[in-house]
């Protein structure tokens, strides 16, 4: 599931520790400040942890989250090329 993923994705760039899907989809819930990237998380574990049988998410809904995920995934990416770019000062 793509929610997952993306969710994977941004934990192993934060932390980087590879996490299981259910366990990098917990942890980004607990990271998310917005209610609807919650509840986008919340539905796609539910369904992967076979609680649920359909994924009820609005397509812009999820267009909006993944774009968001994508969003801090190359923020996180971005800042770590521009500090390994940076010369140490002796």
């Amino acid at each position: 599931m793509a929610a997952l993923t993306l969710a994977r994705v941004w934990s192993y760039c934060e932390l980087s520790v590879f996490l299981s899907k259910s366990e990098a989809a917990k942890w980004a819930i607990k990271q998310l400040s917005g209610k609807s990237e919650r509840e986008v998380l919340k539905a796609a574990l539910a369904v992967f942890e076979e609680e649920s049988e359909t994924f009820a998410v609005e397509q812009e809904e999820f267009r909006a989250f993944a774009s968001s995920m994508l969003h801090r995934i190359e923020g996180k990416k971005a800042a770590e090329a521009a500090k390994a770019a940076t010369p140490l000062h002796a």
